[in-house]
Protein backbone atom coordinates (compact mmCIF):
# COMPACT_ATOMS: atom_id res chain seq x y z
CA UNK A 1 0.00 0.00 0.00
CA UNK A 2 2.88 2.58 0.66
CA UNK A 3 4.87 1.55 -2.53
CA UNK A 4 1.37 2.39 -4.53
CA UNK A 5 1.28 5.54 -2.38
CA UNK A 6 4.85 6.42 -2.75
CA UNK A 7 4.38 5.95 -6.57
CA UNK A 8 1.28 8.34 -6.79
CA UNK A 9 3.14 11.21 -5.20
CA UNK A 10 6.19 10.66 -7.62
CA UNK A 11 4.12 10.59 -10.78
CA UNK A 12 2.35 13.53 -9.61
CA UNK A 13 5.87 15.67 -8.75
CA UNK A 14 6.85 14.44 -12.30
CA UNK A 15 3.37 15.79 -14.09
CA UNK A 16 4.27 19.28 -11.44
CA UNK A 17 8.01 19.18 -12.85
CA UNK A 18 6.96 18.97 -16.60
CA UNK A 19 4.26 21.53 -16.43
CA UNK A 20 6.13 24.43 -15.05
CA UNK A 21 9.23 23.25 -17.38
CA UNK A 22 6.65 24.36 -20.25
CA UNK A 23 5.64 27.47 -18.46
CA UNK A 24 8.87 28.66 -18.01
CA UNK A 25 9.83 27.50 -21.55
CA UNK A 26 6.68 29.59 -22.64
CA UNK A 27 7.65 32.66 -20.64
CA UNK A 28 11.29 33.08 -21.97
CA UNK A 29 9.61 32.54 -25.09
CA UNK A 30 7.44 35.59 -24.91
CA UNK A 31 9.90 37.85 -23.94
CA UNK A 32 11.21 38.10 -27.43
CA UNK A 33 7.83 39.53 -29.36
CA UNK A 34 7.74 42.02 -25.46
CA UNK A 35 11.22 42.98 -26.86
CA UNK A 36 10.15 42.99 -30.21
CA UNK A 37 7.32 45.34 -29.58
CA UNK A 38 9.65 47.78 -27.61
CA UNK A 39 11.92 47.92 -30.97
CA UNK A 40 9.39 48.35 -33.04
CA UNK A 41 7.54 51.37 -31.07
CA UNK A 42 11.14 53.29 -31.91
CA UNK A 43 11.25 52.33 -35.19
CA UNK A 44 13.96 49.78 -34.57
CA UNK A 45 16.22 52.39 -34.16
CA UNK A 46 17.81 52.41 -30.21
CA UNK A 47 20.83 53.41 -28.97
CA UNK A 48 23.87 50.83 -29.68
CA UNK A 49 23.80 50.32 -25.98
CA UNK A 50 20.13 49.62 -25.63
CA UNK A 51 20.48 47.44 -29.13
CA UNK A 52 23.43 45.31 -27.52
CA UNK A 53 20.91 44.87 -24.14
CA UNK A 54 18.04 43.86 -26.69
CA UNK A 55 19.62 41.44 -28.59
CA UNK A 56 21.82 40.11 -25.49
CA UNK A 57 18.61 39.21 -23.88
CA UNK A 58 16.82 37.81 -26.85
CA UNK A 59 19.34 35.55 -27.26
CA UNK A 60 19.65 34.16 -24.16
CA UNK A 61 15.46 34.03 -23.77
CA UNK A 62 15.69 31.92 -27.25
CA UNK A 63 18.81 29.50 -26.09
CA UNK A 64 16.86 28.77 -23.00
CA UNK A 65 13.29 28.11 -24.50
CA UNK A 66 15.21 25.40 -26.62
CA UNK A 67 16.68 23.62 -23.80
CA UNK A 68 13.45 23.51 -21.99
CA UNK A 69 11.53 22.88 -24.78
CA UNK A 70 14.03 20.26 -26.46
CA UNK A 71 13.95 18.65 -22.82
CA UNK A 72 10.01 18.62 -22.73
CA UNK A 73 10.19 17.13 -26.38
CA UNK A 74 12.40 14.15 -24.94
CA UNK A 75 9.79 13.51 -21.98
CA UNK A 76 7.25 12.95 -24.43
CA UNK A 77 8.87 10.87 -26.88
CA UNK A 78 9.70 8.79 -24.40
CA UNK A 79 6.28 8.35 -22.57
CA UNK A 80 5.03 7.16 -26.57
CA UNK A 81 7.89 4.80 -26.28
CA UNK A 82 6.81 3.46 -22.93
CA UNK A 83 2.93 3.10 -23.93
CA UNK A 84 3.04 3.64 -27.53
CA UNK A 85 -0.04 6.12 -26.83
CA UNK A 86 -0.19 10.13 -27.76
CA UNK A 87 -3.29 10.86 -26.29
CA UNK A 88 -2.53 11.00 -22.50
CA UNK A 89 -3.49 13.80 -20.87
CA UNK A 90 -0.25 14.39 -19.00
CA UNK A 91 0.63 15.43 -22.69
CA UNK A 92 -1.72 18.00 -23.39
CA UNK A 93 0.71 20.86 -22.47
CA UNK A 94 2.96 20.34 -24.35
CA UNK A 95 0.83 19.91 -27.35
CA UNK A 96 -1.13 23.02 -26.62
CA UNK A 97 2.25 24.95 -26.45
CA UNK A 98 3.52 23.83 -29.61
CA UNK A 99 0.42 24.78 -31.66
CA UNK A 100 0.54 28.24 -29.67
CA UNK A 101 4.38 28.40 -30.42
CA UNK A 102 4.22 27.95 -34.02
CA UNK A 103 1.18 30.37 -34.33
CA UNK A 104 2.68 33.03 -32.57
CA UNK A 105 5.67 32.28 -34.97
CA UNK A 106 3.92 32.82 -37.63
CA UNK A 107 1.90 36.12 -36.23
CA UNK A 108 5.35 37.36 -35.56
CA UNK A 109 6.78 37.00 -38.98
CA UNK A 110 3.89 38.52 -40.11
CA UNK A 111 4.65 41.35 -38.34
CA UNK A 112 8.13 41.73 -39.65
CA UNK A 113 7.15 41.38 -43.25
CA UNK A 114 4.77 44.56 -42.79
CA UNK A 115 7.79 46.61 -40.73
CA UNK A 116 9.78 45.44 -43.41
CA UNK A 117 7.59 46.73 -45.98
CA UNK A 118 6.77 50.26 -43.93
CA UNK A 119 9.70 50.76 -43.65
CA UNK A 120 11.26 50.33 -47.77
CA UNK A 121 8.24 52.40 -48.39
CA UNK A 122 9.34 55.18 -45.97
CA UNK A 123 13.12 55.26 -47.26
CA UNK A 124 11.60 55.45 -50.62
CA UNK A 125 10.81 59.20 -51.15
CA UNK A 126 12.87 61.87 -52.61
CA UNK A 127 14.84 64.37 -51.30
CA UNK A 128 12.20 66.40 -52.66
CA UNK A 129 9.26 65.47 -51.55
CA UNK A 130 11.08 65.40 -48.05
CA UNK A 131 11.77 68.85 -48.81
CA UNK A 132 8.20 70.38 -50.39
CA UNK A 133 6.47 67.19 -47.83
CA UNK A 134 4.94 66.42 -51.08
CA UNK A 135 2.72 62.85 -50.76
CA UNK A 136 5.12 62.30 -47.19
CA UNK A 137 3.24 60.58 -44.77
CA UNK A 138 2.48 62.41 -41.90
CA UNK A 139 3.76 59.71 -39.64
CA UNK A 140 6.86 59.67 -41.54
CA UNK A 141 10.48 58.33 -39.29
CA UNK A 142 12.47 59.43 -42.71
CA UNK A 143 11.03 62.59 -42.82
CA UNK A 144 11.75 63.50 -38.81
CA UNK A 145 15.04 61.96 -38.98
CA UNK A 146 15.40 64.58 -41.99
CA UNK A 147 14.37 67.28 -40.05
CA UNK A 148 16.35 66.58 -37.08
CA UNK A 149 19.32 66.66 -39.01
CA UNK A 150 18.16 69.79 -41.04
CA UNK A 151 17.93 71.19 -37.20
CA UNK A 152 21.25 70.28 -36.70
CA UNK A 153 22.82 71.70 -39.69
CA UNK A 154 21.34 75.48 -38.94
CA UNK A 155 22.37 75.57 -35.17
CA UNK A 156 26.06 74.40 -35.56
CA UNK A 157 28.33 77.04 -36.74
CA UNK A 158 25.97 79.90 -36.88
CA UNK A 159 25.53 82.91 -34.75
CA UNK A 160 23.65 80.88 -31.93
CA UNK A 161 26.36 78.09 -31.30
CA UNK A 162 29.56 79.28 -33.16
CA UNK A 163 31.65 75.89 -33.90
CA UNK A 164 35.42 75.21 -33.47
CA UNK A 165 36.14 74.66 -37.23
CA UNK A 166 39.93 73.88 -37.95
CA UNK A 167 42.45 72.87 -40.42
CA UNK A 168 42.05 72.22 -43.73
CA UNK A 169 38.04 73.10 -43.27
CA UNK A 170 38.26 76.41 -41.22
CA UNK A 171 38.58 78.64 -44.66
CA UNK A 172 34.99 77.53 -45.19
CA UNK A 173 34.06 79.16 -41.80
CA UNK A 174 36.22 82.60 -41.79
CA UNK A 175 34.49 86.47 -41.87
CA UNK A 176 31.55 87.88 -41.02
CA UNK A 177 28.19 86.89 -41.81
CA UNK A 178 27.67 90.10 -43.84
CA UNK A 179 30.77 91.91 -45.82
CA UNK A 180 32.05 94.68 -43.94
CA UNK A 181 31.84 98.33 -46.14
CA UNK A 182 33.49 98.41 -49.19
CA UNK A 183 33.35 95.13 -49.80
CA UNK A 184 35.53 91.77 -49.47
CA UNK A 185 39.28 92.60 -48.75
CA UNK A 186 41.68 91.55 -51.68
CA UNK A 187 44.98 91.93 -49.95
CA UNK A 188 47.04 88.68 -50.74
CA UNK A 189 47.99 87.94 -47.60
CA UNK A 190 44.08 87.74 -46.61
CA UNK A 191 43.39 83.72 -45.78
CA UNK A 192 39.70 83.81 -47.13
CA UNK A 193 39.15 82.21 -50.93
CA UNK A 194 39.08 84.14 -54.12
CA UNK A 195 37.06 81.43 -55.74
CA UNK A 196 33.75 82.88 -56.07
CA UNK A 197 32.24 79.14 -55.36
CA UNK A 198 33.57 79.02 -51.84
CA UNK A 199 31.61 82.23 -51.13
CA UNK A 200 28.24 81.15 -50.04
CA UNK A 201 30.34 78.25 -47.97
CA UNK A 202 32.10 81.47 -46.13
CA UNK A 203 28.91 83.69 -45.58
CA UNK A 204 26.94 80.56 -43.93
CA UNK A 205 29.80 79.62 -41.34
CA UNK A 206 30.83 80.89 -38.07
CA UNK A 207 33.72 80.07 -36.29
CA UNK A 208 35.16 80.06 -32.80
CA UNK A 209 38.90 79.44 -31.71
CA UNK A 210 36.97 77.52 -28.36
CA UNK A 211 33.71 76.62 -30.04
CA UNK A 212 31.79 73.40 -29.75
CA UNK A 213 32.78 70.54 -32.08
CA UNK A 214 29.45 68.81 -32.34
CA UNK A 215 26.24 70.04 -31.85
CA UNK A 216 25.50 68.44 -29.18
CA UNK A 217 27.51 70.55 -27.38
CA UNK A 218 26.00 73.81 -28.22
CA UNK A 219 24.21 75.49 -25.73
CA UNK A 220 20.39 75.19 -27.07
CA UNK A 221 20.83 71.90 -28.86
CA UNK A 222 18.00 70.15 -26.84
CA UNK A 223 15.65 72.86 -27.70
CA UNK A 224 16.53 73.95 -31.46
CA UNK A 225 17.18 70.34 -32.87
CA UNK A 226 14.93 68.51 -30.94
CA UNK A 227 11.92 70.25 -30.06
CA UNK A 228 12.97 69.91 -26.55
CA UNK A 229 11.98 66.21 -26.75
CA UNK A 230 13.96 64.24 -24.81
CA UNK A 231 12.91 60.98 -25.98
CA UNK A 232 14.26 62.18 -29.48
CA UNK A 233 17.65 63.07 -28.23
CA UNK A 234 18.19 59.72 -26.49
CA UNK A 235 17.21 57.65 -29.87
CA UNK A 236 19.01 59.50 -32.44
CA UNK A 237 22.39 61.25 -31.03
CA UNK A 238 24.45 58.41 -30.47
CA UNK A 239 23.22 56.56 -33.41
CA UNK A 240 24.10 59.53 -35.96
CA UNK A 241 27.30 59.86 -34.12
CA UNK A 242 28.53 56.42 -34.73
CA UNK A 243 27.03 56.49 -38.46
CA UNK A 244 29.24 59.31 -38.81
CA UNK A 245 32.22 57.81 -37.80
CA UNK A 246 31.57 54.52 -39.32
CA UNK A 247 30.83 55.22 -42.78
CA UNK A 248 31.40 58.83 -42.80
CA UNK A 249 27.91 59.78 -44.22
CA UNK A 250 25.68 63.07 -43.06
CA UNK A 251 22.73 64.28 -42.87
CA UNK A 252 19.57 62.58 -45.41
CA UNK A 253 18.67 65.50 -48.35
CA UNK A 254 20.47 68.32 -48.54
CA UNK A 255 17.37 70.62 -49.47
CA UNK A 256 16.17 69.18 -52.41
CA UNK A 257 19.92 67.30 -53.42
CA UNK A 258 20.46 64.01 -52.36
CA UNK A 259 24.31 65.19 -50.90
CA UNK A 260 25.59 65.18 -47.46
CA UNK A 261 26.47 68.44 -45.21
CA UNK A 262 29.57 69.63 -45.78
CA UNK A 263 30.70 68.61 -42.23
CA UNK A 264 30.11 65.96 -39.56
CA UNK A 265 26.96 66.97 -37.19
CA UNK A 266 26.90 64.81 -34.50
CA UNK A 267 30.51 63.32 -34.45
CA UNK A 268 33.02 66.19 -34.83
CA UNK A 269 33.61 68.96 -37.57
CA UNK A 270 37.07 68.55 -37.81
CA UNK A 271 37.16 64.66 -39.25
CA UNK A 272 36.68 65.94 -42.44
CA UNK A 273 34.20 66.09 -45.18
CA UNK A 274 31.15 63.72 -45.35
CA UNK A 275 31.62 61.29 -48.82
CA UNK A 276 27.62 60.26 -48.32
CA UNK A 277 24.26 60.95 -47.40
CA UNK A 278 23.42 58.69 -43.74
CA UNK A 279 20.37 57.40 -45.75
CA UNK A 280 21.41 53.95 -46.78
CA UNK A 281 23.32 52.93 -43.69
CA UNK A 282 19.96 54.02 -41.65
CA UNK A 283 18.52 51.43 -43.12
CA UNK A 284 21.15 49.07 -43.49
CA UNK A 285 20.96 49.46 -39.43
CA UNK A 286 17.19 49.09 -39.59
CA UNK A 287 17.16 46.18 -41.81
CA UNK A 288 19.62 44.27 -39.20
CA UNK A 289 17.49 44.95 -36.47
CA UNK A 290 14.27 43.61 -38.34
CA UNK A 291 16.42 40.40 -39.79
CA UNK A 292 17.35 39.48 -35.88
CA UNK A 293 13.51 39.23 -34.78
CA UNK A 294 13.04 37.12 -38.06
CA UNK A 295 15.36 34.63 -37.41
CA UNK A 296 14.26 34.43 -33.78
CA UNK A 297 10.62 33.74 -34.88
CA UNK A 298 11.87 31.26 -37.63
CA UNK A 299 13.57 29.36 -35.06
CA UNK A 300 10.87 28.71 -33.26
CA UNK A 301 8.64 27.84 -36.43
CA UNK A 302 10.89 25.50 -37.22
CA UNK A 303 12.07 23.77 -33.99
CA UNK A 304 7.93 23.68 -33.24
CA UNK A 305 7.19 22.59 -36.64
CA UNK A 306 9.63 19.62 -36.67
CA UNK A 307 8.04 18.78 -33.18
CA UNK A 308 4.25 19.12 -35.25
CA UNK A 309 5.50 16.94 -37.89
CA UNK A 310 6.88 14.21 -35.89
CA UNK A 311 3.95 14.35 -33.83
CA UNK A 312 1.68 13.67 -36.48
CA UNK A 313 3.83 10.57 -37.64
CA UNK A 314 4.06 9.13 -34.04
CA UNK A 315 0.04 9.70 -34.47
CA UNK A 316 0.02 8.17 -36.92
CA UNK A 317 1.91 4.92 -35.86
CA UNK A 318 -0.33 4.72 -32.84
CA UNK A 319 -3.37 4.58 -34.97
CA UNK A 320 -1.47 1.73 -37.41
CA UNK A 321 -0.85 -0.45 -34.29
CA UNK A 322 -4.33 0.32 -32.70
CA UNK A 323 -6.00 -1.15 -36.17
CA UNK A 324 -3.60 -3.97 -36.00
CA UNK A 325 -4.60 -4.89 -32.71
CA UNK A 326 -8.07 -4.21 -32.97
CA UNK A 327 -8.98 -4.68 -36.78
CA UNK A 328 -6.33 -7.31 -37.69
CA UNK A 329 -8.09 -10.32 -35.69
CA UNK A 330 -9.46 -12.89 -37.94
CA UNK A 331 -12.24 -15.15 -37.03
CA UNK A 332 -12.16 -19.12 -36.57
CA UNK A 333 -12.19 -21.26 -40.34
CA UNK A 334 -14.54 -23.82 -40.86
CA UNK A 335 -12.43 -26.57 -40.09
CA UNK A 336 -11.86 -24.96 -36.71
CA UNK A 337 -14.97 -24.81 -36.17
CA UNK A 338 -15.89 -28.53 -37.12
CA UNK A 339 -12.70 -29.62 -35.25
CA UNK A 340 -14.33 -27.53 -32.07
CA UNK A 341 -17.84 -28.84 -32.46
CA UNK A 342 -16.01 -32.85 -32.75
CA UNK A 343 -14.06 -32.28 -29.45
CA UNK A 344 -17.42 -31.18 -27.81
CA UNK A 345 -19.46 -34.42 -28.89
CA UNK A 346 -20.97 -32.41 -31.84
CA UNK A 347 -21.83 -34.56 -34.65
CA UNK A 348 -22.64 -32.58 -38.09
CA UNK A 349 -25.27 -33.29 -40.18
CA UNK A 350 -24.49 -35.73 -42.96
CA UNK A 351 -22.22 -37.43 -40.84
CA UNK A 352 -21.94 -41.25 -39.84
Amino acid sequence: MGDKKSEGLCAKCSRLCFNMTLLIAFIFFIMIPVLHSYTSGWNFLVTPGSWDLVKGFCNFFAVMFTILYLTAGLVILKRWYQSRRLCRLDNCSFYILTLGIFVLGLVGQDYIEKAKMSQAEDFSYTCAELALADGVAPNSFLAEINQVYRNADALLCSDECPCGLRGSLASMGIGPVMPPDGGWPVDNNDPLPDDDDDLPRMLRYNIEDNGPTSVRKCPTYLDRVYGGDEDKQWQYEEVFQQLEEDTECSGICDGLDDSPYEFFLFSNVNNGEPKVTCRSSLSAKIDQHIWFFRKLYLVAIVLTGIMLGLLTLLLLCSIHIYCKKKCGRKGPTAKQIKNNRAKNGMVLGGED
